[in-house]
C-alpha cells in the first residue's frame, strides 16, 4: 500500500511512502489556486490503493495559539481530505501525539515543540537520505508511522 502523508500547516508538508520507503516528499501552500491545482494533481496522481493519512488538529493549550491560527490549520487540513475523497482515497486522522511518540521521543517525555521539530528533521533526513523543512520533515515521519502500522495490521 501507499501512504500519502500531509502535515497542514500554512506551508503544508507531504510525502508518499511505500513498504517502508520514502518515494517523494516536498511541501505545497494551498492558500492560493496554484498551490491547491498542485495539491489535486498530487492527489490524483496516486493509485487508488493509497490511503492518504493527515495529521489532526493537535490540542493546544489556550494563550499558545489565536484562534485564527486554527481555524485556517483545520481549512487545510479538511481541503486535503477533500481532494482526496473526490479521488476515492481512503482518509485516516492521527494526533499529532500518536506519531510523534512513536517517532521521535519513543513514549518518553514530550520534549517540547522546538526539539521534536529538530527530531523530525533529523530523523527525515536519515529516512530519505535528503535536508527537507520542517513540514516536510513531520510529513515523512507521519507517513513511515503510518506504513509502519499498516504493515503490523496486515493478516498473513
Amino acid at each position: 500500500m501507499t501512504i500519502l502523508s500531509i502535515d497542514p500547516g500554512k506551508t503544508s508538508g507531504w510525502a508518499i511512502v511505500r513498504a517502508g520507503k520514502v518515494v517523494e516528499s516536498g511541501e505545497l501552500r494551498i492558500d492560493s489556486r496554484k498551490g491547491l491545482e498542485e495539491a489535486q494533481w498530487l492527489v490524483h496522481w496516486l493509485s487508488r490503493d493509497t490511503m492518504v493519512v493527515i495529521e489532526d488538529v493537535g490540542y493546544i493549550s489556550a494563550g499558545k495559539v489565536r484562534i485564527e491560527t486554527m481555524h485556517h490549520l483545520g481549512v487545510r487540513a479538511g481541503a486535503w481530505a477533500c481532494l482526496a475523497r473526490q479521488r476515492g482515497l481512503e482518509v485516516q486522522w492521527v494526533h499529532p501525539n500518536t506519531w510523534q511518540r512513536a517517532m521521535l521521543h519513543r513514549g518518553g517525555r514530550n520534549p517540547g515543540r522546538d526539539m521534536l521539530k529538530r527530531l523530525s528533521v533529523a530523523r527525515a533526513r536519515q529516512e530519505s537520505g535528503r535536508v527537507l523543512g520542517e513540514n516536510a520533515s513531520d510529513a515523512v515521519c507521519l507517513g513511515l508511522w503510518a506504513d509502519r502500522e499498516m504493515s503490523n495490521h496486515v493478516k498473513p
